[in-house]
């Protein structure tokens, strides 16, 4: 089935990291890596193991509809030590004369945006003194998980 028709059905799929680290290191370390790729943190906390951040608006064009990237993390525990499952999705106001204001989103499933983020969640945890994996210095290995 293809990506966006399986989306429609279970949501869109996650992407997961895990640190040996608390869960309160781990969303820290997952907010500070916000600001590094541009993106700016609109709610979410530690005791909610959630975590929702916007980067900034891309203007239309001539070409180009208006654009933006969310994002959404989850971070909880689990027998390999704290995951942080993260999915960006990218938003596109299409046509302002169809449906002013009104937005369609798509999973992004792969350019490297989440081995970058997660590599900036590894360079946080060890800025705050936390060595997040045996391999730190490489972005850990991460499988996609379905939407909870």
């Amino acid at each position: 089935m293809p990506r966006s028709v399986r989306e429609k059905f279970t949501g869109p799929i996650y992407q997961t990291h895990v640190v040996q680290a608390d869960q309160h290191a781990a969303f820290a370390a997952a907010k500070t890596a916000l600001a590094d790729m541009g993106f700016h943190f609109t709610g979410g906390g530690p005791n909610q193991g959630h975590l929702t951040a916007l980067n900034d608006i891309l203007p239309a064009n001539d070409v180009r509809p208006a654009q933006q990237i969310s994002l959404d993390v989850r971070i909880g525990v689990s027998d390999q030590g704290t995951e942080i499952s993260a999915v960006f999705m990218q938003l596109t106001e299409d046509s302002f004369d169809r449906h002013p204001g009104m937005a369609t989103s798509k999973e992004i499933d792969s350019n490297g945006i989440y081995e970058n983020y997660f590599q900036h969640i590894d360079q946080a945890l060890i800025a705050a003194g936390v060595t997040p994996n045996p391999d730190a210095k490489k972005p850990a290995p991460h499988a996609p998980v379905p939407a909870k």
